[in-house]
């Protein structure tokens, strides 16, 4: 089966919705954007053939929800080709047996990227209903940060989902819908400025979890423009005349507007005002062609009716957080009555109508630096590992951090800073930067310094004083308001909590090596911990110390386990490492009778001389080497006998009762840890042998060799010595008789 249909290919039950896409095309070219009418028609047909046989739970075909989705885009909205074929798809991962990389393969990345990020978490269906929905809140912020258009096709998914709500039979399920598009969507669609599907979403959330009032709203609202149309029409046509006479050469537009139910809803709760105390129920919009243009027409209001105190704003020379710009002013009309006016010019209405889509088509970059000052929030809010802990935590977080109303204050350099109302010159710090906030010492505020605590105001002028010394402090978390400061601080805080357990731990562990001399073995080091920790399955450094803490683990038992794993490196060391050897200059000269020594043809009294090299003792095989008068005495192995010519080599053999001490060689080497020297030559002393010199070496700060000149006997007791040693200092890591070589 292709992966796409053909138009001759579509069932007479689907001829409706093709129609419907075409008047849907037709109403979005009507506002002058460019759409490649082919892709779209290509994603309806996918679309088709992926959903066919799918229904609703109204009944109706899964592919009037899609060409619903994509209505409600085009009549709200300005979306591009990419939006509109995406929104015709959104959900044909989740919901259909098509392949995403056969979505890929026709439409490219971009729309598959779209769609991607449309599709729920199904696949953790075993989590928690919360866990799930938070989860997928998540991937949808995530996503949305990503791509602005995603947020564009599920406010307006959402949307229609509301408007079908009925059908759902779960009433929990609906109210949580309704309740999450209040709390979450439509303030979303507010920040980013999408006002019309804003207030499309909110009255419909808003009829689904208080059908009563919605209705009893909805029939007042409507009686009363009613009843008040004609003179909305009157003042309309005053304000006009009065326009067209100052300014004939302007192009203006005057016309009528109304609240959204919700919004009155409200407006009433938050007031505690009664329906009939509300002011601006209705009132005119007027739209100029550029900004002076605004104020001029703002002087024609004023000049006509009089001013209302109080209810002034300029939100075109102090933009709201969303880019939203416009002039508000309320008069008294002439018959006693208030009425609210607003002026904007073309372009801020087509803002204020499609929020960050209009900005798509102006492509002006200065204008959107509101959003990526908003997606910063989000990216940081989703990076925060506090909000990752809780789905209650990571929803209030949301709550707090990206939908609360907002008020700016000014940087000592006249940046605006936007901050949630309520917030703290120490809120302000973090804002600014994470470590202006770890060292705010003082703030002053418009000149004065004030409490840390103290409420912000809007325009306030704000200068955080630093000093390096100072850190963050429990009682911070008391002069902070925005979550996004409390993790900071929270961070910080547990940061330095387990740096101090940390260092407690590691603290016991270095008294217990100091107390036990091993302080020069450096057993704390980085590889030794590794491997001590992988030998005991620890996670990291911080478990074993924390371990130490509770007395999970015993400081002797890990200092003798990291000492043993120390010597086994050095043995290893030892072994592929030749370490240089230490010279030594005693040395033995003596008549071959007093050494018990015969060779052939010589007499007793002839000198012989043990050599330094190999040190030869009674018992070992030996060779003389003939040199002038006297004989030097080698062990038969010694390499310097390989050198000598054979001419010089004598045979020699051991006479019977030795009345003398041979010296002997032997070169220790050893960790360098205190007492080790003393237990070596008490164990020397033991075998009740006597030391002629010793000579001490570190190759490194925690090795080192240890060279004992000795007076032996016979080579019997040398060999005993040398398996005592090894037995007795057990850290010992070699013991070998000396070979100079």
């Amino acid at each position: 089966m292709p992966a796409l249909l053909t138009p001759d290919q579509i069932l007479p039950e689907e001829r409706k919705y093709e129609k419907e896409l075409q008047r849907w095309l037709f109403q979005v070219k009507g506002k002058e954007v460019y759409i490649d009418e082919n892709l779209v028609w290509e994603a309806f047909w996918m679309a088709v053939r992926a959903h066919r046989g799918q229904t609703r739970l109204s009944g109706e075909p899964y592919l009037s929800h899609l060409v619903a989705v994509l209505g409600i885009l085009a009549e709200n909205t300005l979306p591009d080709s990419e939006t509109l074929a995406a929104a015709l798809l959104h959900d044909v991962l989740e919901d259909t047996a098509l392949e995403p990389v056969e979505l890929l393969s026709y439409f490219g990345e971009t729309i598959f990227t779209l769609v991607k990020g449309l599709t729920k978490l199904s696949q953790y269906a075993h989590r928690k209903d919360e866990e799930l929905r938070v989860e997928n809140l998540r991937k949808f912020f995530f996503e949305t940060v990503q791509d602005l258009r995603i947020l564009l096709i599920k406010l307006s998914d959402r949307l229609h989902n509301l408007q079908t709500l009925e059908y759902l039979p779960d009433e929990a399920k609906r109210r949580q819908i309704a309740m999450d598009t209040l709390d979450f969507y439509a303030p979303l669609a507010h920040r980013f400025g999408f006002y019309k599907l804003k207030s499309l979403l909110e009255d419909e959330a808003f009829h689904n979890l208080n059908p009563g009032q919605y209705d009893l709203l909805s029939r007042r609202l409507h009686r009363e423009l009613h009843k008040r149309e004609s003179r909305i029409s009157r003042l309309k046509r005053k304000l006009e005349d009065n326009l067209r006479a100052r300014f004939p050469e302007m192009n203006f537009l005057v016309k009528g507007r109304s609240k959204h139910v919700y919004s009155i809803y409200q407006k009433m709760q938050e007031q505690n005002l009664s329906f009939e105390e509300i002011r601006d129920l209705y009132g005119l919009r007027v739209m100029v062609p550029d900004e002076d243009s605004c104020y001029r027409a703002l002087a024609i209001v004023h000049q006509i009716w009089s001013y209302i105190q109080g209810y002034f704003r300029d939100y075109i020379g102090s933009p709201k957080p969303n880019g939203y710009r416009s002039l508000h002013t309320m008069v008294m009309a002439d018959d006693g009555e208030p009425l609210e006016i607003q002026i904007r010019t073309f372009e801020m209405d087509r803002l204020a109508e499609y929020g960050v889509a209009a900005h798509w088509l102006y492509k002006n970059g200065a204008q959107l630096n509101f959003l990526s000052r908003d997606l910063a929030v989000i990216r940081e809010l989703l990076s925060s590992e506090d909000t990752s802990t809780t789905p209650q935590y990571f929803l209030q977080t949301l709550k707090l951090e990206v939908f609360q109303q907002e008020i700016f204050v000014y940087t000592p350099k006249g940046d605006k800073v936007y901050l949630p109302r309520g917030s703290t010159p120490l809120d302000f710090a973090y804002k600014i930067h994470t470590e202006v906030g770890h060292h705010y010492e003082k703030a002053l505020v418009n000149g004065q310094e004030v409490p840390m605590n103290y409420q912000l105001q809007l325009g306030d002028s704000v200068e955080i004083v630093t000093r390096s010394d100072v850190e963050p402090q429990p009682l911070w978390l008391d002069g902070v308001k925005t979550p996004l400061a409390q993790f900071k601080i929270k961070n910080y805080l547990k940061r330095r909590q387990k740096e101090l357990t940390l260092l407690e731990g590691r603290r016991i562990l270095e008294q217990e090596i100091l107390q036990r001399g091993l302080h020069a073995l450096n057993l704390l080091r980085p590889s030794l911990l590794k491997e001590y920790i992988q030998q005991k399955r620890l996670k990291d450094s911080a478990r074993l110390y924390r371990s130490v803490l509770r007395g999970e683990l015993v400081p002797r038992e890990i200092v003798d386990s990291l000492l043993q794993l120390h010597l086994t490196q050095l043995k290893k060391m030892v072994q592929e490492e030749k370490l240089p050897p230490i010279p030594v200059s005693t040395s033995l000269s003596t008549t071959l009778s007093r050494a018990a020594l015969s060779f052939h043809g010589l007499r007793g009294q002839n000198r012989v001389l043990f050599s330094k090299c190999c040190y030869p003792i009674y018992g070992d095989s030996i060779v003389g080497m003939r040199e002038k008068r006297k004989i030097i005495l080698h062990r038969a192995e010694c390499a310097e006998v390989d050198k000598a010519v054979s001419s010089q080599v004598l045979t020699g053999k051991w006479l019977p009762h030795p009345t003398i001490l041979y010296p002997a060689e032997i070169n220790i080497i050893a960790p360098n840890r205190r007492g080790l020297l003393k237990e070596i030559i008490t164990t020397i002393s033991d075998h009740g042998v006597n030391i002629l010199s010793n000579t001490v070496k570190l190759y490194r700060k925690d090795i080192g060799s240890i060279r004992f000149l000795l007076e032996i006997q016979r080579v019997q007791q040398l060999e005993q010595l040398i398996r005592d040693l090894k037995k007795e200092v057990a850290d010992i890591l070699s013991v070998e008789r000396s070979m100079n070589l």
